[in-house]
């Protein structure tokens, strides 16, 4: 959820007059694909999800600035940075992908569709999960916050893996979770300050281990056994699979940009050493019972917890080291 009342030179335009402004006709196309694609997956998610919120009007905001928002009156707004940012996000080989290349290759916009997908549907999940009602009950404490952007990345990455299962009818199973593993790597870790964790925006190695958990563990079809501890082998394969993905994503990601700081696997070995893991699960599990109670939808995780809930002393001690840790970070980056 971002606030946008700060900008003052954008404006807030409907789709259609924003395709109007796209002259190359061609690109022009293809956004107005993908959003259509988009609006039908939100559409699917209301559905699976069972909720009584339509999906909303989407708005695209005249700034270059990457950004989304959910409006509490009920409206997602996404910039046109968000919009570019999807489409022309450098992306490397082919070989870096698994799953089918000679069919995936084949469709040039499956990228931009899913990355514009994962943000909208993000946007919408802050709406049907009635986050806004759940901060004016709960406060807008740092521990609320986190959990409600955690349970958004997570509702989206499941809507994003559900329409890709229609859009791609045919292909195997696991060849559809690596790509939208594939694709989601390089969408979120492009994000301004992604690495940074700005705000109560979990950083790149949090959000994408938990998406990465959430695409591992999702039932193929309903009715399937659903195996969150990641016990049965057919799980714990899809999360090799998943995580090679990964790994051969961040291996050419250091190999764009050598030097550079924010190695996802360092990042990954200090997110489980400070059991950041654990706190971001925990948070979720203290706040998700008043999400349910809120939007009527299902998301109580106490029913299915495995591990010890935390305390609210708990939280306030991860919430003072995290501000001290980006006290520090900050302190770094003024004197380099």
């Amino acid at each position: 959820m971002e606030n946008f009342m700060e900008i003052s030179d954008a404006r807030t335009i409907p789709v259609s007059e924003y395709l109007e402004s796209v002259t190359d006709p061609l690109r022009r196309a293809a956004i107005a694909s993908v959003f259509e694609q988009a609006r039908s997956a939100l559409e699917l998610m209301r559905v699976r999800f069972s909720v009584d919120v339509p999906v909303p009007e989407i708005f695209v905001l005249t700034t270059d600035e990457i950004k989304a928002q959910a409006n509490p009156l009920g409206l997602i707004v996404v910039s046109q940075g968000m919009i570019k940012h999807c489409f022309d996000t450098a992306i490397p080989s082919s070989k870096v992908k698994a799953g089918n290349e000679d069919y995936l290759d084949g469709l040039p916009d499956l990228f931009p569709q899913i990355g514009l997908t994962w943000v909208l549907a993000h946007e919408y999940a802050h709406l049907f999960r009635a986050h806004h009602q759940v901060q004016i009950e709960l406060g807008s404490h740092d521990h609320v916050l986190r959990a409600f952007e955690h349970d958004a990345d997570l509702c989206a990455a499941a809507a994003v893996y559900r329409a890709v299962q229609q859009w791609l009818p045919g292909v195997q199973d696991i060849d559809i979770r690596c790509y939208v593993i594939y694709a989601l790597f390089w969408i979120i870790t492009t994000f301004p300050n992604t690495n940074d964790g700005a705000g109560v925006h979990p950083s790149f190695s949090e959000r994408f281990f938990q998406i990465l958990l959430k695409l591992t563990t999702m039932q193929a079809m309903p009715g399937d056994v659903l195996d969150l501890d990641v016990n049965l082998p057919a799980t714990a394969n899809r999360g090799d699979a998943l995580r090679n993905v990964a790994i051969a994503c961040e291996t050419a990601y250091l190999a764009k940009a050598p030097g550079t700081k924010n190695d996802f696997f360092m990042q990954w070995h200090e997110y489980f050493k400070s059991y950041g893991h654990i706190a971001i699960i925990n948070e979720w599990i203290m706040v998700s019972p008043f999400v349910e109670k809120h939007s009527h939808t299902t998301a109580d995780m106490q029913r299915h917890a495995s591990v010890v809930p935390m305390t609210m002393s708990d939280i306030a001690r991860l919430e003072k080291a995290e501000r001290k840790r980006h006290r520090r970070a900050q302190a770094r980056s003024r004197t380099q």
